[in-house]
């Protein structure tokens, strides 16, 4: 029974373990650590993305919040030139990735986002529910939509419980609390 076990192994179990693990190195996506280093080649090879679209990026994933970290848009890397960026996603060893390196000139990222760093969805949200509580403090925020403006200021559409019309907030570069407009 044991020399039955022995080549049942070795003639069905390892060859199939050994295809499954050859076409994993062949064909899976290959994902770029988030601790780096970050070569040259890897950097070189990063996709472009706009201010616009990096910061619905950044804003978007707030919403797939973990204690990981898992699912949020994170800067990786600057240079003089770009700054990298991208989706964290956690890999079976438990280490932190992203599947696409992402670029965005860092002239324009500063120039209409200066807060990239700073400033995300779960950042605003908390500032939009603190708003709420101290001006609005019998109405509930149901939804908020935010729009990157001239000069790096970031317009909040808020929809509030009991309220049909929606209000207008402004957080300016560099300011901590809202502004009504």
């Amino acid at each position: 029974m044991k020399i039955v076990r022995t080549l049942f192994v070795a003639s069905v179990v390892m060859p199939v373990l050994g295809f499954y693990r050859l076409r994993w190195l062949l064909f899976a996506k290959r994902r770029i650590s988030a601790k780096g280093p970050f070569n040259k080649s890897v950097l070189n090879s990063a996709t472009d993305l706009t201010v616009t679209d990096f910061f619905h990026k950044r804003f978007d994933s707030a919403s797939f919040r973990s204690k990981t970290g898992k699912g949020r848009w994170v800067v990786l890397h600057q240079d003089e030139q770009n700054i990298y960026s991208g989706c964290l996603v956690q890999e079976v060893g438990g280490d932190l990735e992203v599947a696409i390196l992402y670029k965005t000139p860092r002239h324009e990222m500063v120039e209409l986002f200066p807060d990239y760093n700073d400033v995300n969805g779960v950042v605003v949200n908390r500032k939009v529910n603190e708003w709420v509580s101290q001006q609005q403090p019998q109405h509930r925020v149901n939804d908020w939509q935010a729009q990157l403006t001239q000069g790096g200021s970031i317009a909040i559409s808020l929809q509030l419980t009991e309220r049909s019309e929606d209000v207008l907030l402004v957080l300016h570069p560099g300011a901590e609390k809202l502004e009504l407009v």
